[in-house]
């Protein structure tokens, strides 16, 4: 989920892709901006992929979130998630008041048990 709209992101990623195709070009004002008043230096155009990717598809760990939440839709306790273990078969969600993990299987044998 996206604090931004859908013309609000395409406008984002636009302008970061514009920026990534002209790396090295910056007026005063945009070197300015783009690096917090030289706090830092500019993004380097693989460092701005990374950052459209992240935008576009979220994080790997918002993207898991979102999955855990989709698999606890009818429990509707996203909100309480103290911890999350990714495991090779399942993920394991710690879940606030709980006595036991949740535990979600992620390959298909483990699915249809």
């Amino acid at each position: 989920m996206s604090i931004f709209t859908d013309r609000e992101t395409a406008a984002i990623l636009s302008a970061l892709r514009f920026r990534q195709q002209h790396y090295g070009y910056y007026d005063d004002d945009l070197l300015d901006i783009a690096t917090n008043g030289g706090e830092f230096d500019p993004m380097l155009p693989g460092e701005i992929d990374t950052l459209c990717e992240q935008i576009n598809f979220g994080t790997l760990e918002t993207r898991l979130l979102d999955y855990i939440c989709d698999e606890l839709a009818g429990v509707a306790l996203c909100h309480v998630i103290e911890n999350v273990v990714l495991g090779k078969d399942e993920i394991i969600v710690t879940i606030r008041g709980w006595d036991e993990p949740y535990t979600i299987p992620l390959n298909e044998e483990s699915n249809s048990e």
